[in-house]
């Protein structure tokens, strides 16, 4: 009888899986941050119409934008004029504010 559960504890014992615990450290460095990154928080944009004077009657778009470091937590807010849509950053994105 103690044979059996031995071997059975033995059995047992072998047949569990190792849960596997991840410390602080190896979290961190999975979700490492780009230090070098503003992330992009928020931005409004405003077309404004060009001079129908001029050779170029087109307009551009005005763009306060706001972004944070997330090593740093440092939050700017800077205004730049784009002149086509597709070139405005994104909420999420990852920005150079030319600092």
């Amino acid at each position: 009888m103690k044979k059996v559960l031995l071997v059975l504890g033995l059995v047992t014992m072998f047949s569990c899986q190792k849960e596997e615990i991840k410390t602080n450290e190896q979290s961190n460095q999975e979700t490492q941050q780009d230090c070098n990154c503003d992330r992009v928080v928020a931005v409004k944009k405003f077309y404004i119409v060009g001079d129908a004077q001029s050779s170029d009657p087109s307009g551009t778009y005005h763009c306060p934008i706001t972004t944070i470091n997330d090593c740093s937590e440092i939050q700017k807010d800077r205004s730049f004029n784009f002149k086509n849509e597709y070139s405005i950053p994104k909420v999420g994105e990852c920005y150079d504010m030319g600092y």
